[in-house]
């Protein structure tokens, strides 16, 4: 099995792409107001949030994948 490796540049992507798809969702709804509000709130809330806690937690998920490979 071919080892992962951690990189910012891959969580970056991964955040970028799930606030893309939420984006995408919200601008599906009928109402163009509702829509607009939707995809600006994704953006200002989403946006941030996802480009700290993707890189974060994958970063943390592979040091725990790292440490526990080594224990074992």
């Amino acid at each position: 099995m071919e080892e992962e490796n951690w990189s910012p540049e891959s969580a970056f992507k991964k955040a970028f792409s799930f606030v893309t798809y939420a984006s995408e969702q919200m601008s599906k709804s009928g109402d163009p107001l509702g829509s607009f509000i939707g995809v600006a709130l994704v953006w200002v809330f989403y946006f941030p949030a996802a480009m700290i806690a993707f890189p974060l937690f994958s970063f943390l998920f592979f040091v725990l994948k790292k440490a526990f490979r080594q224990k074992n």
